[in-house]
C-alpha cells in the first residue's frame, strides 16, 4: 500500500497521508486483538479436547522439524490446523455480530425493509444454525471437510465488504497456533468454566438464549495479556 500510494497514476496515488495512516492502523490493530482472541479460544478448545490436541500436534510435528521456522509455505501442509482455526472462529467469533445499513428498500422473505435501516447480523447465532451445523456447540474441526453453504460461516463477514484482512488473519492464526502447539502443552483447571461476558455484543446476539443466564460469576479469558504471550512465542520459539 505504501509503494502503491507513491506510484504516479496508480490506484492509490490520490490517497492522502491521513487516509493511508488510517488504513495501516486498521490493518495493524484490526488484526491484533482479534487474532489474540481467536488463539485464546483455540487453545481453550484444544485443552478441553485432548484427542484433537494430539492430532494437531502430530500434524505439526510431521510438517515442522525441530528448530525449523514456520512460514506461509507450510500452510498447505497443515490442513487440520487450518480446520481447528476455522472451527474456533465458528464457535467463538472475535466479532460476534456485524452491522450494515441498507442502501435501498427490499423484501426479505416477506418482511419489507426500508432504505437507510441499520441491520445487525448475529454472527454468533448464524454459526449455531442446527440446519447447517449438527450439534453446533460441539468442537469438531472435521466439519470443514465438506463445503460450507454460502453465508453459513462468516467470522470475517461476507460479500464485497468482508474483512480486508481475512486471508492474512487466517494465515497468521494458523502459523501461530502451530507454533504454540509444537512448543507447549496446555491444561485447564478442573473447575474452569468459560462463558462469554454479557457485554452489549452478546446482549444482541444472545438475549433470547441461556448464554446470558450463564454470564454471572464466571471467569473470563485474558485476551489482551494473552496476545503478548502469543507474540513472544512466535518470535522466540519458532
Amino acid at each position: 500500500m505504501l509503494q502503491a500510494s507513491y506510484e504516479e497514476g496508480g490506484a492509490l496515488a490520490a490517497l492522502s497521508k491521513d487516509a493511508l495512516t488510517d488504513n495501516l492502523l486498521t490493518f495493524m490493530f484490526g488484526g491484533f486483538d482479534t487474532t489474540s482472541i481467536a488463539l485464546t479460544y483455540a487453545l481453550y478448545l484444544l485443552a478441553k479436547n485432548p484427542e484433537q490436541w494430539d492430532r494437531l500436534r502430530q500434524e505439526v510435528d510431521a510438517v515442522v522439524e525441530p528448530g525449523f521456522q514456520l512460514s506461509i509455505k507450510e500452510l498447505k501442509d497443515l490442513p487440520y490446523c487450518t480446520k481447528v482455526v476455522k472451527e474456533t472462529l465458528r464457535l467463538y467469533p472475535p466479532a460476534p455480530l456485524t452491522a450494515r445499513t441498507t442502501t435501498s428498500s427490499f423484501d426479505l422473505d416477506g418482511l419489507p425493509v426500508e432504505e437507510d435501516v441499520h441491520v445487525l447480523i448475529p454472527i454468533w447465532w448464524v454459526h449455531r444454525d442446527k440446519d447447517v451445523w449438527p450439534e453446533p456447540e460441539r468442537f469438531d474441526p472435521d466439519r470443514f471437510d465438506k463445503e460450507v453453504p454460502a453465508g453459513a460461516w462468516i467470522p470475517f463477514s461476507d460479500g464485497l465488504w468482508n474483512c480486508v484482512g481475512y486471508r492474512f488473519a487466517m494465515a497468521e492464526s494458523t502459523i501461530l497456533l502451530a507454533g504454540l502447539v509444537r512448543s507447549l502443552t496446555w491444561r485447564l483447571p478442573d473447575d474452569y468454566i468459560l462463558t462469554p461476558s454479557c457485554n452489549y455484543y452478546y446482549y444482541y446476539c444472545c438475549c433470547c438464549s441461556r448464554c446470558c443466564c450463564r454470564c454471572k460469576g464466571t471467569q473470563r479469558v485474558p485476551h489482551r495479556s494473552f496476545v503478548v504471550l502469543c507474540w513472544l512465542f512466535y518470535s522466540c520459539l519458532l
